[in-house]
């Protein structure tokens, strides 16, 4: 994920960039007593700034000294009230005036951003021809007992996703020390990372990333399944992504958080606030611990989308025009909405929860023979007693696989149609006897 730094005080060009922009660029915006802050804490690929007069040649050269891999790209205002001189094209590496176009912005954004790709590319390739970086020394685990007295903690949080993951992130903070510490989650509903929580990252913008599942550091950490460090350099393009997202999250380090072949989640590490780099066992005990947290973790997500599928079902049956009566296989009433009960006479409190025998007869004798037979009725005509009240009745069995697990009733009141039917018989008959 690529991102921009906006410097400008007028919000009509900050919505005009910020629309040109290309999708999956995280911007964003500061104030100018904050932008060498944010420089030294949030990694940045394109600084684009409105350059209006010297002051604002004096923050390009402050960028220029602190940010010196990102792109610069300076916006000149259309009425100048003084001559830029050669430092503004000296330090930036592309310059347009206003009036802009959409496309203009856009084009001069994607060749910056090209220009920092190949910036990039040029990195890593001094680091390939320098000597790799000697394995660290091994850490004394004794700590490790500690962390797994922890982790056992995980087994009373039940679905509470949000304890679940600060259990996690305080077990490894204790253990490890990391100065920056961040997870993302899979989000079930679409297919992007999102923040879920951090710890000791300054900056506006780490709340709002969002990595896509088919790039950068998430699809190489799909494909290799492993421990990604970060000065792990090479000079193919999915590399230099996922190195470009690790900066963007800070870390030097990301562990994958993998449950059944797939990354549900993404640990990021930064360094140590003391004492020597992680070692090889670390590491290897904090994936093995975060495949049994991306397994509880999958599993609350799948119980969270099992009950958001099962609310809004009943969202919809409870808003049907026919009531809905349904029984599991233990012949006790699971839902019951709230036509059945205008249609019955009953309460809801008085149906759910109890065995079918609640439900007036033959009701509940249907839905039991569907549950236990099989077998459906259609549009079947039944009279309510004690008022004869005329109900049309529908029955299915509820299966899973071949197993029926319960049945479900579909009933309408149709004493308006009898009766209409009732008008039409008789009409017909006294006009057939005026006839004759």
């Amino acid at each position: 994920m690529r991102s921009a730094l906006i410097l400008t005080e007028d919000p009509e060009l900050t919505k005009k960039v910020e629309d040109a922009l290309p999708d999956g660029l995280l911007s964003f915006t500061v104030a100018r007593g904050e932008l060498e802050r944010t420089l030294r804490t949030v990694p940045v690929d394109i600084v684009i700034m409105e350059v209006s007069g010297p002051k604002d040649l004096e923050l390009l050269e402050l960028c220029r000294s602190v940010a010196q891999s990102c792109t610069m790209l300076g916006i000149r205002p259309e009425e100048e009230f003084w001559e830029p001189d050669y430092k503004l094209f000296k330090l930036c590496d592309f310059v347009l005036k206003e009036p802009l176009s959409r496309s203009e912005i856009s084009g001069a954004v994607e060749k910056a951003l090209e220009k920092r790709r190949l910036l990039q590319q040029v990195q890593v390739l001094d680091l390939l021809r320098g000597s790799h970086p000697q394995s660290s020394p091994l850490r004394d685990l004794s700590a490790v007992s500690y962390i797994m007295k922890g982790f056992s903690r995980f087994l009373g949080t039940g679905f509470d996703l949000a304890r679940l993951t600060e259990i996690f992130l305080d077990e490894v903070w204790q253990l490890l020390s990391p100065g920056k510490i961040v997870l993302l989650l899979k989000d079930f509903s679409s297919p992007v990372y999102r923040v879920h929580s951090y710890k000791g990252i300054p900056g506006p913008h780490i709340e709002r990333i969002e990595l896509k599942e088919g790039e950068g550091l998430p699809l190489w950490l799909s494909l290799e399944g492993r421990i990604l460090h970060h000065d792990e350099a090479s000079s193919d393009l999915l590399s230099l992504e996922a190195r470009r997202d690790m900066e963007l999250l800070q870390s030097i380090v990301v562990v994958p958080l993998i449950a059944k072949g797939r990354l549900v989640g993404i640990l990021g590490l930064g360094r140590r606030v003391t004492g020597p780099p992680y070692s090889r066992e670390e590491l290897e005990t904090l994936f093995t611990l975060g495949g049994h947290v991306a397994a509880a973790i999958q599993d609350i997500q799948l119980h969270r989308q099992i009950e958001y599928q099962k609310a809004y079902i009943e969202r919809i049956l409870s808003g049907m025009s026919s009531g809905v009566v349904n029984i599991d296989r233990r012949e006790v009433v699971t839902f019951f909405n709230r036509r059945a009960g205008e249609i019955l006479g009953k309460e809801a409190s008085e149906i759910l929860g109890k065995d079918l025998r609640h439900l007036p007869s033959p009701l509940g004798d249907m839905l039991y023979e569907t549950l236990r037979e099989g077998r459906s009725y259609w549009k079947r005509t039944v009279e309510l007693l004690p008022e004869r009240r005329p109900l049309e009745v529908s029955t299915y069995p509820l299966r899973d696989g071949e197993e029926i697990v319960g049945s479900v009733m579909l009933l309408d009141d149709i004493s308006d149609r009898v009766k209409l039917e009732e008008e039409r018989i008789r009409s017909e008959r006294l006009d057939l006897l005026h006839r004759v």
